[in-house]
């Protein structure tokens, strides 16, 4: 995503979306009440005695309220509804949907947060694109670590006899490799339980050196979502890419249930508790749930005030869906407070 115009004092920034991920990191940082305007199609109509008939669509340029958002992953369309407030004097309070996506120029006008603003800041940094292999004798599942972590597909060995030998491992071995040549992650970081991953590896430094040297190997214990999770939890994704959010957001989830289990007295979490924490300048760090934002824009902006640093944890891993199930609120405190 390239910011093309910004004024903040005026409250607008320009976007220019570049890649299928943008609109979901567009999506969110915007609100209800944003105004949204760019060059959009609207549908011609012509009356025909008492109906009208649509003859096509011709480019015009419309300013919504929004009111409605909606991002479609396997798409990558964020599809953006609201009111009409400005444009063509027919579209006046009607309503239009923009469909952004790879390479549309919308602008953004609203009362910009600094958590928005530095999350808009680290969207814009280029992240490296990592495939995640996790695999054994019997399965090799994989994932796509970028801003997010998605599972995109599952190769199983067709005939894993009870000595996983040669003969079995050939064509197997071959799906594998011949998955990972197709794709463009810049890293391939590879774990599992037993030895399959090494003995693929020494097969892949033999035959494909190009593609062996974007390979990490990593120990892990489980297959599956299971096993990605425990790359992630291990700091596999994090020596390859530091500002990769979901690293972040899992070290600082995992950080927090660290300091509850130690007791240490300068983790808080629960509305009540972190109120009086961000109330007596007490919270260092705020960490809040993307599905409670709503629900805690207020106390967020008290402790921007008093100089916390915030944190937006998705709930789309492991660590921030167990953030979200205490209720999605918490802080890292300068000093104990009870």
């Amino acid at each position: 995503m390239k910011i093309l115009k910004k004024d903040l004092k005026s409250g607008f920034i320009t976007f220019k979306l570049e890649t299928p991920d943008d609109g979901w990191k567009l999506e969110r940082v915007l609100e209800e009440g944003d105004l949204i305007s760019g060059k959009t199609l609207r549908s011609m109509e012509i009356d025909r005695g008492e109906d009208k008939e649509r003859v096509g669509k011709k480019p015009v340029f419309i300013k919504i309220s929004l009111e409605k958002k909606d991002f479609h992953e396997y798409s990558g369309k964020l599809r953006l509804m609201g009111k009409v407030v400005e444009g063509p004097e027919d579209t006046i309070s009607s309503y239009h949907t923009f469909n952004v996506e790879e390479g549309t120029v919308i602008t953004v006008e609203k009362e910009w947060k600094k958590w928005q603003i530095e999350r808009l800041k680290k969207s814009l940094v280029r992240q490296p694109k990592i495939l995640v292999c996790v695999m054994d004798e019997r399965e090799a599942d994989f994932a796509e670590i970028g801003e997010k972590m998605k599972i995109i597909t599952e190769i199983r060995n067709k005939s894993p006899g009870k000595q996983f030998g040669e003969t079995d491992s050939k064509s197997y071995f071959g799906e594998i490799i011949s998955f990972m040549k197709n794709k463009k992650e810049e890293k391939i970081i590879f774990g599992g339980p037993g030895f399959a991953k090494e003995n693929l590896c020494k097969q892949i430094k033999e035959k494909e050196p190009e593609l062996y040297r974007k390979i990490i190997v990593e120990n892990c214990s489980h297959t599956g979502e299971t096993g990605v999770q425990e790359i992630i939890k291990k700091g596999a994704i994090e020596k390859i890419a530091k500002e990769s959010r979901i690293s972040e957001e899992t070290r600082l989830v995992e950080d927090f249930f660290g300091e509850i289990s130690k007791d240490s007295g300068l983790v808080t979490y629960g509305r009540g508790e972190v109120e009086k924490a961000v109330e007596i300048g007490a919270v260092k760090k705020l960490l809040i749930s993307e599905s409670e934002i709503k629900n805690f824009e207020k106390l967020m902006e008290d402790a921007e005030k008093r100089g916390a640093e915030i944190y937006v944890i998705s709930e789309g891993h492991e660590s921030g869906q167990k953030f979200s199930n205490i209720g999605g609120i918490a802080a890292f405190l300068r000093f104990r407070i009870s």
